[in-house]
């Protein structure tokens, strides 16, 4: 896939329907802030049900700080979503992605081997 959207590319390789979903900021003022942290929630709880029967992908497309290592406009493949908040005591959920082109690496605290994995039980 060279170029041009995922979802379409997903449709035209299997023939199933495709879904596009937006988790832009919605911090626009306060009260609008707490709606989108609400909605946000519905959405997380709702890709985690969803995880294990469908395929999904996701991309950046207007960077905040700490995510222009990701690339805008990159596709990314979501490989698995964990909710750590019970046992990382804060909010916390986390999309393991991959990046099929192999380019670029997240650099922030949750990458592969960083400071983030040790608030938690190794058993996690």
């Amino acid at each position: 896939l060279w170029a041009g959207q995922v979802a379409d590319a997903l449709v035209d390789l299997t023939g199933g329907l495709a879904e596009r979903w937006s988790l832009k900021d919605l911090s626009q003022n306060p009260e609008r802030e707490r709606a989108g942290k609400v909605l946000e929630k519905t959405v997380f709880r709702q890709l985690m049900n969803l995880k294990e029967k469908c395929v999904m992908s996701c991309s950046v497309f207007s960077s905040r700080q700490g995510t222009s290592q990701l690339g805008e406009f990159h596709a990314f493949i979501v490989v698995d979503m964990q909710d750590l908040s019970k046992v990382s005591r804060k909010e916390t959920i986390l999309l393991r992605i991959r990046n099929p082109w192999g380019r670029r690496c997240w650099k922030g605290p949750w990458r592969e081997g960083g400071p983030g994995w040790k608030q938690l039980d190794p058993v996690v």
